[in-house]
């Protein structure tokens, strides 16, 4: 991660795969297969604001 720098003199530092990113040639998690037996799960909330 790029974080600031105190000292005037900073110098640049790229993530490791920026590069790749800018390219187009960076594997994301949605360019993966699915793995067969594959669990999803999705987040729901409660119509109720406390439990009964």
């Amino acid at each position: 991660m790029n974080t600031p720098s105190n000292n005037q003199s900073s110098t640049h530092r790229f993530h490791e795969s920026a590069t790749a990113q800018v390219q187009g040639r960076a594997s994301y998690i949605d360019d993966l297969p699915l793995v067969e037996g594959t669990l999803h799960a999705a987040p729901l909330m409660s119509p109720w604001p406390t439990p009964n």
